[in-house]
C-alpha cells in the first residue's frame, strides 16, 4: 500500500503579498491540493503501467487504465475540515491485486516429439514486467478454460488436488519497491506549488478585475 497525505501548510507568506483574507487563504490551499491529488492519479496510473504488462483481457469489459485507476482511491480535501493553516487531502494506493487474467496468460500446450515421441510438458506463463521475461508456473494451468475463470491455477503437489487460484499482481508493491513512492511525494511537491502559485495569481486577477469593475 502507498499512502500520501498532501499537506498545503507554511503558505501564508505567498498568500499574503496578496493581502487574502482568512477564506481566501483556505479555499487555496484548498483548490491546491485537490488539484494536486488529481495530478497524482495520472501520475501514479502511469508509472503502473510503465511498470507492469496490464493488457485487456477479451474475457473482460474493462479496460488496463480503469483498472489500475479503481486500485487509486482519492480523499480531497473538505471546506469544512480546514483550519487557516491545514489543507489536507491523500492518494491511496490499494493493496488489490490485478487478476493475472490482465497480464496476457497463456498455456502451452504438451507436444510430441522425437523417435519415441516423448511428450514434452505445457508451460503455462504470464507476462508480468514490463521487459521482463514471462513468468513460468511450473504447476499451472486453466487460462484457457471458461469455468477457470480464465486465469491461472497452481497444484500444490503432483497430486490432482489440491488447487490454488494465482491471487495475482499487487502493483502497489511493486510500485513501492521501484521507488515509485519517493517519485510520488517529489511529483506532489512540484504539483503542489504550481497549483498554489495559479491559485495565488488567480486571487490576484479577481481583486484587479472587481477593483476595475467598480471605477
Amino acid at each position: 500500500m502507498i499512502n500520501l497525505f498532501i499537506q498545503a501548510n507554511q503558505i501564508n507568506r505567498l498568500i499574503e503579498k496578496q493581502n487574502a483574507t482568512a477564506d481566501e487563504i483556505k479555499l487555496a490551499k484548498r483548490v491546491a491540493v485537490n488539484a494536486t491529488i488529481k495530478g497524482l492519479r495520472l501520475d501514479a496510473g502511469k508509472m503502473i503501467r510503465e511498470l507492469v504488462h496490464v493488457k485487456k483481457s477479451p474475457h473482460s469489459s474493462k479496460t488496463p487504465k480503469a483498472l489500475i485507476e479503481s486500485r487509486i482511491k482519492l480523499f480531497f480535501a473538505k471546506a469544512d475540515a480546514l483550519s487557516s493553516d491545514v489543507a489536507g487531502g491523500k492518494l491511496l494506493v490499494k493493496d488489490i491485486k490485478i487478476p493475472i487474467k490482465f497480464f496476457s496468460p497463456k498455456q502451452t500446450p504438451a507436444i510430441a516429439r522425437g523417435k519415441r515421441r516423448k511428450t514434452k510438458k505445457s508451460v503455462t506463463s504470464a507476462k508480468i514486467m514490463k521487459g521482463g521475461s514471462r513468468e513460468i508456473y511450473p504447476h499451472g494451468f486453466g487460462p484457457n478454460i471458461k469455468k477457470l475463470g480464465y486465469t491461472i491455477w497452481e497444484r500444490q503437489s503432483k497430486r490432482r488436488t489440491p488447487l490454488k487460484k494465482q491471487e495475482g499482481v499487487d502493483v502497489a508493491f511493486l510500485l513501492r519497491r521501484r521507488g515509485g513512492e519517493r517519485r510520488l511525494r517529489e511529483s506532489a511537491n512540484r504539483r503542489l506549488q504550481k497549483n498554489l502559485q495559479r491559485r495565488i495569481k488567480r486571487i490576484g486577477f479577481v481583486r484587479r478585475r472587481a477593483a476595475a469593475a467598480a471605477t
